[in-house]
Order: structure tokens, then sequence, then C-alpha cells
């Protein structure tokens, strides 16, 4: 009798020792846990405010050089040549109305034989040749120019300094392109872009579809870059 009391309690201990170690396993187990993930959100909270601040001192650099380029008398002077020109194209050059069918036509099948492939290989969607068609004869007759008529190769057509065509467009254009690619390469953007007032991209360095359409009305006026131009036109800074 006493001996089968003794090993009930021996073994009750024994179980009640086992629970305690079992829990103080398990709490330990649980405190390690929880150190080991305080540890791992400081580590992610620090790298997302350094990330944050990387981020903002990018953008921060970007308005400044922004600013910087905007009152950059080279630039103005652009501006005003390119407007110039822009408008100037119906009187220098030979009305586009009558041949408009064949500008369209060579250009629609730039679109399609080489800008097309270009934008697939890169996951865009594609609207459809018709809808890039510029509307106003200016922007037609630049585009068929210095995309449709550009010797080089979609993705490359930078690389044209001066259209063929005799035109103050083309002369400003021989005189800016090179200094304005330059400071493109040199900070790193992937374009820049000068507009007019009545919301024409006069200029851009990389001479893609946009160019030379109408950010207010045309086929981009609904991207994010003619949301960004509406705001900036209409902003006090």
């Amino acid at each position: 009798m006493f001996h089968s009391l003794l090993i009930k309690i021996i073994s009750y201990s024994i179980l009640i020792f086992l629970s305690s170690f079992g829990i103080f396993e398990y709490l330990s187990t649980q405190a390690i846990n929880k150190s080991i993930l305080a540890d791992r959100m400081e580590n992610l909270n620090a790298i997302r405010d350094s990330r944050q601040y990387a981020i903002e001192e990018h953008f921060r650099l970007a308005q400044d050089q922004i600013a910087h380029l905007a009152q950059d008398d080279m630039v103005i002077d652009a501006i005003e040549e390119f407007s110039i020109g822009f408008n100037s194209l119906s009187e220098e050059v030979e009305p586009v109305s009558p041949e408009r069918s064949t500008y369209a036509q060579e250009l629609l099948g730039y679109y399609t034989d080489e800008f097309k492939p270009r934008l697939e290989t890169q996951g865009g969607t594609w609207p459809g040749a018709e809808a890039m068609l510029p509307k106003s004869e200016e922007a037609l007759m630049l585009q068929w120019m210095y995309l449709a008529e550009n010797p080089h190769d979609v993705g490359t057509k930078e690389l044209l300094v001066r259209a063929e065509v005799s035109c103050h467009y083309n002369t400003a254009h021989a005189q800016f392109h090179p200094s304005l690619h330059s400071f493109q390469q040199s900070f790193g953007y992937y374009d820049i872009f000068l507009f007019d007032l009545e919301g024409n991209l006069i200029y851009s360095v990389f001479k893609e579809t946009d160019f030379a359409t109408n950010f207010l009305e045309g086929p981009y006026a609904e991207s994010n870059l003619g949301l960004a131009y509406r705001k900036a036109l209409h902003s006090d800074t």
C-alpha cells in the first residue's frame, strides 16, 4: 500500500515537473519568438525609413533640377524658338492638307511596323494605330519628319539632329537638341519634354508617339503626363 502510494506521488511529481518544464519551454520559446519578431520589425522599420528618405531625397533633387532647367536661358530660348517653329510650320512647309493622307499612311505604317513590336516587348497596351494619329497638321508634319522619315531605328530616334525639310523648327532643333540630349543623359531622366501654354509637346528628346501632340485634347490628354501637365499649368508655383 505504502509502496503504491509512493509510486503515485513520484509519478505525479514527475508529471508536474514535466508539465512545468513544458510550460517554461513554451513561454521561453514565445519570448524568443517575440524578441526575434521585434528585432525584425525594427529592422524593417529602419529600412522603410531609409527608403522613404531616399525616395523623398530623389524627388527633392529632381524638383531642384527641373527648377534650374526651367530658369536656364538656353532652355527658355529653346522653348521660344520651338514655339515659333511649331506655329510657323503651315506657312514654311508645303501645306499638309492635300497630302495629309500620304503623311498619315506613312505614320500609320510606322506605328504598326516599328512602334508596336517595341511596345509589346515592354508589356505596353496597344491602343491601335488610328487612335495614335495626331489631330493637328503641325503635329502630323513633325511626327512624319522625326518618326516616319527618321532613318534611325525605333528607340533611337533621338540620334536625328535635324530633319531634311528646311524650316525654322528644324533649324532650332539642330541648335538645341544636342544640349538638351546632354542634359537628359547627365541627369538620368527618361526624357525631357518642352510644352507651350496651349498644351503642345513642342519638343522631346526621344521623339516617341506623344511627340508634337496636344496634351489638353490629343490622344494622350488623359494619360498621367496629361494630368501632370494640367496640374502644372494651373499651379501657382
